[in-house]
């Protein structure tokens, strides 16, 4: 007895049909096969691998990123160390580490003497001072660090203001 052939779904026109088999299927076995069909498969392909290539440098960034921002902890660290008990060793690491980080791309935010930023600092606290501009950076807490043309870490900063003139009492 014979079997009763499977029917086949019906498949819209519209629906992407795969070209080949293969999903990496070579040139000649693409210009082979349907052109319409082949450029709609082609055009999909470059949209996947965009798609990765763009997750992948964001992914690629991020980590490099992270590990910039870990290498100024440590010099952070260096300078602590160098504050309490000056070393002639732990400054000729410091400056071989920044020059590392320098050769990466990461610059120092020069903020000292410079109008506040809030962009590119973090302002830590305040100093009276006449002699300078509201808002004028008086010192630098932490030191701020640029990558790429994007801040990898903000400085930490104190800035002036005003001293406040004494008010004279109100007259009775």
């Amino acid at each position: 007895m014979k079997q009763p052939e499977e029917e086949q779904p019906t498949k819209l026109m519209d629906e992407p049909q795969p070209l080949l088999d293969d999903p990496w299927a070579t040139l000649p076995e693409v210009l082979g096969a349907d052109p319409a069909a082949a450029m709609v498969q082609l055009i999909r392909r470059c949209g996947r691998l965009e798609s990765r290539l763009e997750e992948s440098e964001r992914t690629a960034h991020d980590t490099v990123r992270g590990l910039l921002r870990a290498l100024l902890d440590i010099v952070d660290d260096l300078d602590r160390i160098l504050a309490q008990q000056p070393a002639h060793s732990v400054h000729l690491v410091r400056k071989k580490l920044l020059r590392l980080l320098e050769r990466q791309g990461v610059t120092a935010i020069e903020a000292l003497g410079q109008p506040f930023d809030p962009a590119l600092a973090e302002a830590a606290g305040e100093e009276e001072r006449d002699d300078l501009p509201e808002e004028t950076v008086v010192q630098e807490v932490v030191t701020g660090y640029r990558w790429r043309g994007e801040v990898l870490r903000p400085a930490v900063v104190i800035v002036s203001r005003r001293a406040t003139a004494a008010v004279p009492p109100a007259p009775p």
